[in-house]
């Protein structure tokens, strides 16, 4: 039996236990590893078989468990005085956490060697302590690291090289234009949503309106349009008349944004000569809304492990399912080494 932190792990094969000695004593979780097994709450009956995890609380009444003969699992125990400072999930997550940081190019250096990279950053809220959330993903992988602050150095305290090999998708957050990268393409989606303040700021105007319908022209002829025939040197025309034109007359937001384009310009159509690269960085948000709706949830983390725990076992498991791999099967993987042997992890 494996002591973690007040806590028990155990293999019910290797360490020759029956999950029936521990009902009603313990928070359990039984994660199925072979054969099955059922049980009922009284009301109703269940059969877990491999693969599957079976979550009892102490106040279930739990009953009429049979195994079959080849039944193994991997039992988490959970005493009433550890689930008043920590979650159940918080285990596997620290299990990961200890595998990612000996092994990281798991996730963290393989991030090198992809052809598009998205980033992203987020609020987080650690005990009261206001905190940025990075993510850095691709199509095959997803790397969160959290407890940061919003600078340069925080980014360069996970990719001090950046992204060499790699076309860097981002919104124009000013440190991301230093970001070393093959190329880079902005966030349209961002983008428009900039330019429709400008309308309505000043409703009279039409230069806000012109660039949103030349950025939405460029998105439709990459969606609809065969890629050999995209007029590629008509938009670019088109988009550096808009950067040209004079706009003093105008509220100064206008001509921030004018000038913010200038000197992103060369990344703004990356997308219409790569078609790996996408016109948008909702990939990254996306892999930072499980973290938005925690914050929604429970208000905050309580502590900096708990919040580095989260992110790991985040990073574990959409890294998984990115690579049609069980998520159970790579968290069982890491907190049981054993199963790594067994061929149970991440193959790609």
């Amino acid at each position: 039996m494996e002591e973690i932190y007040g806590c028990n792990l155990i293999n019910t094969k290797h360490d020759r236990r029956d999950v029936t000695e521990f009902v009603g004593k313990y928070h359990i979780h039984v994660l199925v590893r072979q054969g099955q097994m059922s049980f009922s709450d009284g009301k109703n009956s269940f059969t877990s078989r491999q693969g599957d995890l079976a979550i009892w609380q102490m106040s279930n009444t739990i009953q009429c468990i049979e195994c079959s003969e080849d039944f193994e699992a991997d039992v988490l125990l959970l005493s009433w005085q550890f689930l008043q400072q920590f979650n159940p999930e918080m285990v596997w997550a620290s299990k990961g956490f200890v595998f990612i940081r000996i092994n990281p190019s798991i996730h963290h250096d393989m991030m090198l060697d992809e052809e598009v990279v998205g980033g992203d950053e987020t609020t987080e809220n650690i005990n009261g302590v206001l905190k940025w959330l990075w993510t850095w993903r691709s199509e095959r992988l997803t790397y969160l690291a959290g407890g940061k602050g919003r600078g340069p150095k925080d980014f360069d305290s996970e990719y001090p090289d950046g992204f060499p090999k790699s076309t860097f998708v981002s919104d124009r957050l000013p440190l991301y234009y230093n970001v070393v990268a093959q190329g880079h393409q902005i966030c349209i989606a961002h983008l428009l949503r900039n330019l429709i303040y400008l309308d309505q700021l000043d409703p009279m105007q039409d230069w806000s309106k012109r660039m949103q319908e030349l950025l939405r022209d460029a998105i439709r002829q990459r969606k609809h349009i065969d890629w050999v025939d995209i007029d590629r040197a008509d938009i670019v025309k088109r988009f550096e008349k808009l950067l040209d034109e004079p706009l003093d007359k105008l509220d100064i937001e206008f001509r921030r944004l004018q000038n913010s384009l200038r000197k992103w310009k060369d990344a703004v159509f990356t997308f219409l000569y790569n078609k790996k690269v996408p016109s948008d960085n909702n990939g990254s948000e996306r892999e930072v809304r499980k973290a938005k709706i925690k914050m929604k949830v429970s208000q905050c983390f309580r502590s900096f492990k708990g919040a580095e725990a989260f992110d790991v076992l985040h990073s574990l498991m959409d890294t998984a399912k990115k690579n049609g791999q069980s998520a159970f099967n790579v968290i069982r993987a890491i907190a049981y080494p054993k199963a790594i042997a067994d061929g149970v992890y991440l193959q790609f």
